[in-house]
């Protein structure tokens, strides 16, 4: 016959640091078991709400790399009619994407071409400041610059003409751009600086046939 399980005393408890712990848990689960639940349900819904958005986000990501395909689809084969529409829906539904983002340069570049320069001015704004997209960038900066000399801010228009530099990755983009600020800064009669950019560009190891001739045709009129 089996004996009935010994009680363990609150004195023996204390005499066994383990059955002290153990008893210590039991005691405050019981006690607040209300709380631990809420505690409980609170990570449970939290861990939904962030799996949701996450799946959102994923969404939101394919759809606008989708939507970006199409708009540059819509571009190539001269689609203006799609191509407004699509960059217009990129932009407003999936402007804080990486896609979207991208959206305001094709946006901004689609209004300058149309010679609607105030949409290409807030368009590829808004993308410069949001976008660390290194091949975009510079044309970014240069049509922006062209946008401020024909309203006449020389100080903006020069301010863009630098920075597509600053962002040039692309040596060829760099050098070209480099012209392109000695070509303006010569218009304005700085021709010291102008010089010494040409010089540099001049004085390259690399460099392809059709920058050399720019640059030497520009260094002549610069000391003509």
């Amino acid at each position: 016959m089996l004996k009935p399980r010994k009680k363990i005393t609150k004195k023996e408890i204390k005499k066994d640091p383990l059955l002290e712990t153990i008893y210590n848990i039991e005691t405050k689960l019981r006690d607040n078991r209300r709380t631990y639940l809420r505690i409980a349900v609170g990570i449970i819904v939290l861990l939904i709400v962030i799996i949701t958005l996450n799946n959102r986000r994923l969404k939101a990501i394919e759809e606008s790399e989708t939507l970006l395909g199409e708009a540059l689809v819509s571009l190539e084969i001269g689609d203006v009619d799609n191509a407004r529409y699509q960059l217009e829906e990129l932009i407003d539904e999936y402007g804080s994407t990486e896609s979207g983002t991208r959206g305001y340069y094709f946006w901004g570049k689609f209004n300058y071409e149309q010679q609607d320069y105030e949409a290409a001015e807030n368009a590829l704004s808004t993308f410069v400041a949001e976008s660390s997209d290194k091949l975009l960038l510079p044309a970014a900066h240069r049509m922006l610059a062209e946008i401020y000399r024909q309203e006449g801010n020389d100080a903006k228009a020069e301010e863009h003409l630098r920075k597509a530099i600053e962002t040039s990755e692309i040596r060829s983009v760099k050098q070209n751009n480099q012209l392109d600020l000695a070509a303006y800064l010569m218009e304005k009669n700085e021709t010291d600086e102008a010089l010494s950019i040409v010089d540099e560009v001049l004085a390259s190891d690399e460099l392809e046939t059709t920058i050399r001739q720019n640059a030497e045709k520009l260094l002549g009129r610069l000391k003509g």
